[in-house]
């Protein structure tokens, strides 16, 4: 008898244990409900863009459930169901708090360095330009592998107003698209379609876009500038006096016109002798001259710039016959603006270990507004010529200093030349000093027929912008782009920098948000939970 009564005491306590388990799992009911009912309204509201009053009933009665169930599982033990109820709420307040953050932000986080994936402030004012009667179309052509990189940096611009939109194809597979408009494209071509509003083709610009360059947001936000412009103008490159070619022969600068024409504006040659400076004109490239301007000519530079001209002159030492006078016209052109340069070297001793020649100095930025364009990384130039300010500088000329040397270098005329092999500095240490390799000047020329504002820029070499070295070459291609919109006054562009990616970006699909969102939302729950039953466990094993 005893015996059995002792197996039914011993019986006892787990009987009493599993009503007790199957009690609290009864009662966990609700708190599990609640919680879906706040998940749900949370995401629903999420999917709908805001809270209706609907999602602020669910939540309100799930959490009167959660907080009911914590209360029921408790027995009514005040301390342990206060702490639950706090768990609970912080958790919801997390929920609530990281969704107010992204539904707040249109665009999504750029966690790289040099915030590569964020649209310029001057992109966004050029986009929020574009009337709202309007439409701006583009198409773009890639690979399938780089659409998807393609398609987030390009919803940066469409996000910004809904008046420009965007279709990406690839080339090689949308033979039909290719063929709607004309058969010759290739991947990496883009086309953008200015509309009004009966949907008429108002403009058209083209050019090339590559997702992995640099320069992407300079290109395409450039290619809209132009497609908003009332009129059409061009920049020309002078021809005719032994200029850098631009037809892709070696030492000529093919690329440099292509880079120009696909991100400022379209490019041409002009002769001068034969039509002068074309009315369309909104800047004149002259690039590395090796024979001397007419007389003709120079006056017709001369009236351009005194009728508020453009120029951009890249004018090497004089080496083949190796007297000053052989560009004498040109130099004249220099005076005009208030420049002198005399036919001298510049050798920089500190460039000697790095490139094994004397006279390739590595120059440098100032502050001027050309340098906001670019990265401000140095580059090299090979054999370039100092500028000085004339002595009695024009009326109104206005002069500052783009490109310098280091503190090290010093000048050598063509004639006597020292530092051929090796340096071998001036006897006069005053001659060891900063040159000034680029030099920009302008002047107010009201009414003028180009412009009410005269603008140059003057640099010492050509080579550095040749083919072979432009890519490989610092910040001397951003330089190029810089000094052209510095030169057509749209200062707006020259904060649209080329932006390098040092830093991995955080990309996230739709797939992996949601992965992520599930992730959070479970560690939240489980910390819930598990500081819930930690609670409880605790003040039973008291």
């Amino acid at each position: 008898m005893m015996q059995r009564i002792g197996r039914s005491v011993r019986r006892h306590p787990i009987r009493s244990h599993a009503q007790s388990r199957g009690t609290v799992a009864l009662r966990a009911i609700p708190i599990v409900l609640g919680f879906l009912g706040v998940a749900g309204a949370i995401v629903l509201g999420a999917l709908h863009g805001r809270f209706l009053p609907v999602h602020f009933v669910t939540a309100g009665v799930s959490l009167a459930a959660i907080a009911g169930g914590l209360f029921w599982v408790n027995d009514v033990r005040w301390r342990e169901t206060l702490a639950s109820i706090v768990y609970t709420l912080f958790f919801a307040l997390c929920v609530v708090l990281a969704y107010m953050i992204s539904a707040n932000r249109q665009g999504r986080l750029d966690l790289t360095a040099d915030q590569t994936h964020t649209l310029s402030p001057q992109t966004v004012s050029i986009l929020q330009r574009i009337d709202p009667q309007e439409m701006v179309r583009m198409q773009v052509f890639a690979p399938g592998a780089e659409h998807q990189q393609l398609e987030r940096f390009l919803a940066n611009y469409s996000r910004e107003t809904p008046s420009f939109r965007f279709d990406i194809h690839d080339a090689a597979r949308d033979l039909d698209v290719v063929m709607q408009l004309g058969g010759n494209i290739s991947n990496g071509d883009m086309i953008l379609v200015r509309q009004d509003a009966e949907g008429n083709v108002v403009r058209r610009e083209s050019g090339e876009l590559d997702v992995g360059d640099q320069r992407r947001e300079h290109t395409l936000t450039n290619a809209l500038a132009r497609l908003m412009q009332t009129q059409q103008e061009r920049i020309y490159f002078t021809t005719g006096h032994g200029e850098r070619h631009l037809d892709g022969s070696e030492g000529g600068m093919t690329m440099a016109a292509q880079l120009i024409a696909d991100t400022v504006l379209p490019a041409r040659q002009v002769r001068l002798m034969e039509s002068g400076v074309p009315e369309d004109a909104a800047a004149v490239v002259v690039a590395g001259p090796t024979r001397d301007l007419f007389d003709y000519e120079l006056e017709v530079l001369q009236h351009y710039l005194d009728e508020g001209g453009k120029l951009l002159f890249l004018f090497d030492p004089v080496l083949a016959r190796g007297t000053a006078a052989d560009l004498d016209n040109f130099e004249t052109l220099l005076r005009h603006v208030g420049l002198q340069s005399p036919n001298e070297l510049i050798v920089d001793p500190v460039s000697v270990p790095a490139f094994g020649r004397t006279f390739t100095p590595v120059v440098g930025f100032t502050r001027h507004e050309i340098s906001q364009g670019t990265r401000r990384t140095p580059f090299y130039m090979d054999q370039a010529r100092p500028f000085f300010p004339v002595d009695n500088l024009p009326d109104g000329i206005r002069q500052e200093v783009v490109l310098v040397t280091n503190d090290q270098v010093w000048t050598e005329p063509f004639e006597e030349l020292r530092s051929i092999t090796r340096p071998v500095p001036p006897d006069n240490p005053e001659r060891v000093r900063m040159q000034y390799v680029a030099v920009a000047s302008e002047k107010l020329t009201p009414g003028g027929r180009w412009g009410d504002r005269m603008r140059v820029v003057a640099v010492g070499d050509s080579d550095a912008f040749v083919d072979e070295l432009l890519e490989r070459n610092g910040d001397a291609a951003s330089f190029l782009v810089a000094s052209m919109n510095w030169l057509r006054e749209r200062q707006e562009l020259l904060a649209v920098p080329p932006r390098y990616q040092r830093s991995t970006p955080v990309v996230l699909t739709t797939t992996r948000a949601w992965v992520l969102l599930g992730t959070f939302l479970a560690i939240g729950l489980a910390i819930t939970v598990g500081g819930t039953a930690w609670t409880i466990i605790r003040r039973k094993t008291r």
